[in-house]
């Protein structure tokens, strides 16, 4: 039950960065820590802080680790990231702060009672 929530949420995380002229396999998460580390403005660099934060009752560094799984699992190779247009970039803003609020506070309240079931995560 467990891996089938994560898969909605993933799958809901690649449609809203579809949505935003990414990659459809790719997550939001995967795409801001892979344009954080190469691009060097201070856009994509607040965008991975505000979704490090969000993650950050259950596991650190969040966006690094997208990029990792992503690369790994998914055999991915720089071309397959797009920053999309200003507008693009403007939504894309605004879908990450607002989701990154209610997962932060999401998994605080579910990490309260113990962290033994969210650890996969980490």
């Amino acid at each position: 039950m467990f891996s089938f929530i994560i898969a909605l949420f993933r799958a809901f995380d690649r449609l809203l960065n579809v949505l935003t002229i990414g990659n459809d396999f790719t997550t939001i998460s995967a795409r801001v820590g892979y344009f954080a580390d190469r691009d060097k403005t201070r856009y994509w660099k607040v965008c991975r802080w505000i979704i490090n934060k969000a993650f950050s009752p259950v596991q650190s560094e969040h966006c690094y680790k997208a990029v990792l799984w992503e690369s790994k699992m998914l055999n991915f190779r720089t071309q397959v990231y797009k920053r999309g247009n200003i507008f693009s970039r403007c939504l894309l803003f605004i879908i990450i702060s607002f989701f990154s609020l209610f997962i932060f506070l999401i998994l605080l309240i579910l990490s309260l009672p113990g962290k033994k079931w969210l650890r996969r995560m980490a």
